[in-house]
């Protein structure tokens, strides 16, 4: 394989797409340059949150101050009160406008440490020079390019639903058995809004798919057609259940979907603006995913 273009951030910064094919170990010191980067964008995201609420609150408070200066006639007054309000509302809009800068480059935690973790331990059965090829996208779940299907309920109705398909990891590589493997994630999100008189109702479900496929010597494992019920009555254990186990043309296929998680919000109530940690793969699946593939394939020996 050829390697491609070494690792840009301002690049990255752009299109929040890490996409790599060089040795494991210069993607683990990439994905390190990205912890890096993250932090510093908490960092700052943090401080243009506080700037913004503190000048959202000056603004607010030198309009009462205002009407006040005008109402007891301490006319004087407002010669402090309206700079202050156009300082606190000027400045407010330039700090919202970085706080929204850096919450954009504000990478989430788990697509950034999942791939990591997995790559750090595969790095263990593989040669350190060995090429792989990483694809992490860390674009924003609701990102309209992420939209499998839309829908309204009646014509004059405010409840709308969404449907979000994120295939945001992908790890291809080979082992130092010989054996080549592709690994990935796909988020799937489920989004319903009904519109209140005053608020917005939200209802939100997340699962996650997992794909292994893992390249065999068939001469080795002559049961491999046979890995399915081979697996089943050994039995395999895999992350999560059920998941699904076949062999085609040499290629052992894992798949399986997590379980789910809901979350809703109301009146007075909020969600975050990220995948919820729960209901969904963590790095601990992914290992256990090669490990389930490795013991059903070691079942098709002759």
């Amino acid at each position: 394989m050829t390697e491609l273009a070494l690792f840009s951030l301002d690049e990255f910064q752009k299109t929040l797409r890490y996409e790599r094919e060089a040795p494991v170990q210069e993607v683990l010191k990439d994905l390190q340059q990205l912890q890096v980067f993250d932090q510093s964008m908490e960092v700052e995201e943090s401080k243009w949150k506080k700037r913004t609420g503190w000048l959202a609150a000056v603004a607010v408070l030198s309009v009462f101050g205002t009407i006040a200066s005008f109402a007891t006639l301490l006319v004087p007054l407002a010669l402090l009160t309206i700079p202050a309000f156009f300082l606190g509302l000027f400045g407010g809009i330039y700090s919202g406008a970085k706080w929204s800068r850096f919450s954009g480059l504000n990478l989430e935690n788990r697509r950034l440490r999942l791939p990591g973790k997995l790559l750090q331990y595969l790095s263990h059965d593989m040669s350190p020079t060995q090429i792989v090829r990483l694809s992490i996208d860390f674009r924003h779940y609701r990102n309209p390019a992420f939209v499998k299907s839309q829908t309204s309920t009646g014509m004059f109705s405010s409840q709308k639903a969404f449907q979000y398909v994120i295939p945001w990891l992908t790890v291809r590589g080979q082992l130092l058995d010989g054996q080549r493997f592709e690994f990935s994630l796909t988020t799937v999100a489920k989004r319903k809004e009904k519109q209140k008189r005053k608020y917005t109702k939200v209802r939100e479900t997340f699962c996650e798919r997992l794909d292994l496929s893992l390249r065999v010597k068939v001469a080795r494992f002559p049961k491999l057609d046979s890995i399915a019920g081979l697996a089943y009555e050994g039995k395999v254990r895999t992350p999560f259940q059920p998941m699904k186990i076949h062999a085609e043309n040499g290629v052992v296929h894992l798949a399986g979907t997590t379980p789910g998680f809901f979350r809703g919000a109301g009146r007075g109530t909020s969600i975050e603006n990220s995948v919820p940690d729960a209901g969904v793969c963590t790095a601990d699946h992914a290992l256990q995913s090669f490990l389930a593939a490795y013991s059903a394939i070691d079942l098709c020996r002759g």
